[in-house]
């Protein structure tokens, strides 16, 4: 049996069928950088009862019992809990389960530390790495951390995923790119930055790059917050109240089988992660009733759409209801297929989807 506070679920209870098979987990919402976008409004200070390590351990024990095969370890910056994610590492690699993290890479600072600290992430069960640096990480540190993580994994033939996020009209994006050139292992993914978390009251209006269309890579893999919580997606999600379509529930009332099973079968999030939200305004704007939905004219990225929708229970019921139908149903299915053959085929990779 497996424990928490409030609950006890069996480990291995026959569950439903496989769910999300990769899911990100939150082991710290702290992180020793304050960014000035950030989704869920990491700080050395950051509010909230971090984690511990058995809870910590029973979901990655549940995760792996419900099916799931990659763990993403994030926060926050989760190397401020070095020990602790070597440990989890540790033991989804006993249960067969791959370890991704994502980090800001402070721990890098000297190429022997970035060496030293890799190694131990790769001899743990890393699998694959992810390094942030743009101009807000910037105002914390210069490239060298990740410079020096990069070059360490490419003794390892190691490939490390650089995130970039951008707004309009990006100054200064040259600087953040030119350090990594000539490093074959360095792999640049740009994002745009989300009106969501700090960044809703720090960027200027005139900043946002307001794409809104295309499917929501994020929406594919649920997020376990620091306090427990399953989240449709990993940061723009955060501050949903319990009851929002986003927020699908709390490891302290349901087993995470069951947990991911309902962000699985849900139409609302099956339609954001296969056809986007501009997929569900235009679903909405056919609804009798629903002609004079307020939608705005302009969004400043696709997570507000998306937030703007489904923060109103009338739409997400109608929507639910709509998207149910064989029609709709068979659509998602296909599409997902199409996302899923094209990733394998190379046609569609994390470097060219943002999420």
């Amino acid at each position: 049996m497996t424990t928490r506070p409030g609950i006890t679920v069996a480990a291995h209870a026959a569950g439903p069928a496989r769910s999300a098979e990769h899911i990100a987990l939150m082991v710290t919402r702290r992180c020793n950088m304050t960014c000035s976008h950030c989704s869920v409004e990491s700080s050395p200070h950051a509010e909230g009862v971090q984690p511990n390590e058995q809870e910590l351990l029973a979901t990655v024990r549940e995760a792996a019992a419900a099916g799931v095969t990659s763990i993403q370890f994030t926060g926050g910056e989760p190397m401020m809990r070095q020990k602790l994610v070597l440990r989890l590492m540790r033991e989804a690699q006993r249960l067969g389960v791959r370890s991704a993290m994502a980090t800001n890479g402070f721990w890098g600072r000297t190429p022997a530390a970035a060496m030293r600290h890799l190694r131990a992430l790769i001899k743990a069960g890393l699998t694959r790495l992810t390094v942030s640096y743009d101009r807000y990480h910037a105002e914390f540190q210069g490239p060298e951390p990740a410079v020096n993580i990069v070059a360490a994994a490419r003794r390892f033939s190691f490939p490390v995923n650089v995130n970039i996020t951008r707004v309009a009209g990006e100054q200064g994006l040259d600087g953040i790119v030119k350090p990594f050139e000539g490093m074959p292992t360095a792999h640049l993914r740009f994002y745009d930055v989300q009106p969501v978390g700090a960044a809703a009251r720090t960027i200027a209006d005139d900043e946002w790059r307001g794409e809104t269309s295309g499917f929501c890579n994020a929406c594919g893999n649920p997020a376990i917050t620091d306090d427990g919580r399953v989240m449709a997606c990993n940061g723009p999600s955060y501050f949903t109240p319990a009851g929002h379509p986003l927020n699908v529930g709390s490891l302290r009332e349901r087993p995470l089988a069951d947990l991911l099973a309902a962000h699985r079968d849900d139409p609302v999030l099956d339609t954001i992660r296969t056809l986007g939200p501009e997929r569900l305004r235009e679903e909405l704007a056919r609804l009798p009733g629903f002609e004079t939905f307020p939608f705005r004219d302009h969004y400043r990225g696709m997570c507000e759409l998306c937030l703007h929708i489904t923060s109103r229970p009338e739409a997400v019921a109608a929507l639910r209801e709509r998207l149910s139908d064989s029609r709709n149903t068979a659509e998602r299915f296909a599409m997902a297929r199409l996302i899923a053959d094209q990733r394998r085929a190379g046609g569609l990779s994390r470097q060219i989807v943002n999420a």
